[in-house]
């Protein structure tokens, strides 16, 4: 039985397979798998883009880059960054943008990608620490900066620092969410990482569960008290929080 995966491959002498890429130039980027085409048409949807190509940046740590012809006055990154978010996951959304007045072609006329993935090379996508840092201003943020710095391997991590700008993505999600439980005694849904994406964020779910817990801790040693306490003393108990007619008017 053959599936199709979409991968291109040729079958060598002694009968095993040499993968050679991907046929539809599908990349994996933070775990999912992403479609550089689909990306291209939504970016020149913008009005002020004529032409755009994506291609992937680095090796341990792959980013998307975007190469852009302007249609006029062109675009910043951060425009085109709120344009994308409002239409695209925030992983295919490009860590980077570069204005070109053409697109390199080959010899055949279609987009020379491989000349883009050099020029790449040399292009500085943003660093968590070059972010304006802010310092963690209580306990719960000290705490949850030194995960989040621990998990996404840089010297410090901002309370105003975003997870996945900052190179987090559903992989690191996991370890991270591990740490604060073991740390903090808070168990929180991966979901919270996406929707609370910054320490400070974080921190007030954080406190707001702690709260709750505590709150609910304490129910449950009454209940256990009331519990273990004779019928007699009890009702004793009922009777002196029970008011009497004189005390009601």
């Amino acid at each position: 039985r053959l599936y199709r995966t979409g991968d291109l491959a040729r079958r060598l002498p002694d009968g095993g397979l040499e993968l050679l890429g991907r046929a539809d130039r599908q990349v994996k980027i933070r775990g999912y798998r992403v479609e550089p085409g689909e990306i291209e048409r939504v970016l020149v949807g913008h009005p002020a883009v004529r032409e755009a190509a994506i291609i992937v940046h680095g090796d341990e740590t792959r980013r998307l880059v975007a190469f852009i012809v302007p249609a006029g006055t062109a675009a910043t990154a951060p425009e085109l960054t709120a344009y994308l978010r409002g239409r695209l996951p925030d992983y295919m959304v490009p860590g980077a943008f570069r204005i070109v007045e053409q697109l390199p072609l080959t010899p055949s006329g279609k987009v020379d990608r491989g000349a883009l993935a050099r020029s790449a090379a040399f292009i500085d996508l943003p660093r968590p620490e070059e972010r304006t840092y802010v310092a963690p201003r209580t306990p719960t943020e000290e705490k949850l900066a030194r995960i989040w710095a621990d998990v996404l391997q840089v010297e410090r991590v901002g309370v105003e620092d975003d997870f996945l700008e900052a190179g987090g993505h559903s992989l690191l999600a996991l370890p991270l969410m591990q740490q604060i439980r073991a740390q903090l005694g808070v168990h929180l849904p991966l979901s919270a990482l996406f929707t609370t994406r910054t320490v400070a964020e974080l921190a007030s779910t954080v406190v707001k569960v702690q709260a709750e817990q505590a709150d609910a801790e304490l129910l449950a040693e009454l209940l256990r008290e009331i519990e273990q306490m004779p019928a007699e003393d009890l009702r004793t108990a009922l009777a002196e929080e029970k008011p009497t007619p004189e005390a009601a008017e």
